[in-house]
């Protein structure tokens, strides 16, 4: 059971997978307790891309389709080496086609730090192409903005 979710499904996966592999030693025979709870915490070696996703479904359900998304971004973001001592954020905008093919890709907010900007504006690229948008979007192509923290969180909602 995840207590404290991270806000990123494929991080919550992982992390229940992991437990439920993990091969625990038998408890020591003195411990007369039915039952043993144990508090774990993960931790992430890099930032994880939590992003800020802005975009008009039109009214379609986006949520698989964004559920595949996001890990398949993060797959292809590299985090510089900026972001061990720095912050910031870099927001991209970008069409995808009905096909699942990226275009248009543009910083239209950098952080000032051009790693992170150069980071971010590949992980988009590199995601090329996506899957395709749900059958039932009505339009030929869809806007996002997505906004990259490096060592920030997103505004609470």
């Amino acid at each position: 059971m995840i207590e404290l979710p991270s806000g990123v499904a494929d991080a919550d996966e992982r992390a229940l997978r992991a437990v439920r592999l993990a091969k625990p030693a038998a408890l020591p025979a003195a411990f007369n307790q039915p039952a043993l709870t144990v508090h774990l915490t993960f931790a992430s070696p890099q930032p994880p891309l939590a992003p800020s996703i802005e975009f008009d479904s039109q009214g379609v359900d986006f949520g698989p389709w964004i559920r595949r998304f996001l890990p398949h971004m993060r797959r292809n973001w590299f985090i510089p080496s900026a972001a061990r001592t720095q912050k910031g954020r870099t927001v991209v905008t970008f069409a995808v086609a009905k096909d699942g093919v990226i275009d248009n890709v543009k910083v239209v907010q950098p952080s000032g730090i051009e790693p992170f900007d150069q980071a971010a504006f590949r992980a988009v690229l590199n995601a090329n192409p996506l899957e395709p948008l749900p059958p039932a979007y009505p339009k030929d192509e869809i806007q996002f903005t997505i906004t990259f923290f490096y060592n920030e969180q997103p505004p609470a909602k």
